[in-house]
């Protein structure tokens, strides 16, 4: 009797899962009929989200026209004009004035003749060298080569012709010949020159009131340094120099300044010194 349910069972059993799997292979093939393809759907979308999440404008950053235009060398096409003119002021506020129009200590600031004085009767070649290769100055402060952007020489040299024509010195700089000689302001004396090539950089260090260095006008500190002769002034001050303080005179003073410009500027020393 029991044999007989076991065949009952398994007969209905086999049934069942036999049904199942012939309504599993209807609704399958029910969904290829009817149903939707979801990649056509979402291709048909497309435009429509595109066009809804589409952004409501565009930020111009000022520039980005003129760096579009560019050939990626750096040339600038200077807004609203092509004369170096405006190509110099373009630069000039795209990044010098960062620092030469910002107030810190050590950089001539546009605009400020004295400080600028020095640094123009140097002439334009040496200041364009400067600007473009970089230079650190006495007082210690680094021009980043290109003033740190990725500017073309022509417009480095641009943004130079718009600082020095606008710090008072465009006659005295396009004089200059570019060597290093200097015409001194105002006049041709070596006294002139002196006082302004150590108004320029010198006074950074020898009128700072830093310990270990000579201050001028201090003829005690003066004295014996005086009285070891001014060639030997000359040679420290061009060569460069550490003295029992231990602090350091650098080449030049750290500047591009010629012999006879190093050696004028001695003088003016020694003189308010003695």
């Amino acid at each position: 009797m029991s044999q007989e349910k076991d065949k009952v069972f398994f007969r209905n059993f086999s049934l069942v899962v036999g049904a199942l799997a012939v309504l599993m292979v209807i609704f399958a093939i029910a969904a290829r009929v009817v149903g939707i393809d979801e990649t056509a759907e979402a291709e048909s979308r497309a435009p429509d989200v595109a066009k809804r999440t589409a952004p409501m404008g565009k930020v111009d950053m000022a520039g980005e026209e003129a760096a579009s235009g560019a050939g990626g060398g750096g040339e600038m096409a200077a807004a609203g004009s092509g004369d170096s003119g405006d190509a110099g002021k373009t630069v000039y506020e795209g990044i010098c004035v960062s620092c030469h129009g910002s107030g810190i200590p050590g950089i001539p600031q546009t605009g400020d003749a004295e400080a600028w004085a020095p640094r123009i009767a140097q002439g334009k070649d040496t200041l364009y060298t400067h600007a473009i290769q970089g230079f650190t100055g006495g007082s210690g402060m680094m021009m980043p080569p290109r003033g740190g952007g990725d500017y073309s020489d022509d417009e480095v040299k641009a943004a130079v012709d718009y600082m020095v024509a606008n710090s008072g010195g465009e006659e005295a700089a396009s004089g200059a010949g570019g060597g290093g000689e200097m015409a001194a302001a105002g006049s041709g004396d070596s006294g002139d020159a002196g006082k302004t090539v150590y108004e320029g950089i010198c006074v950074s260090c020898h009128g700072s009131g830093i310990p270990g260095i000579p201050q001028t006008g201090d003829a005690e500190a003066w004295a014996p340094r005086i009285a070891q002769g001014k060639d030997t002034l000359y040679t420290h001050a061009i060569q460069g120099f550490t003295g029992g303080s231990g602090m350091m005179m650098p080449p030049r003073g750290g500047g591009d300044y010629s012999d006879d410009e190093v050696k004028a500027a001695v003088d003016y020393m020694v003189s308010n010194s003695q």
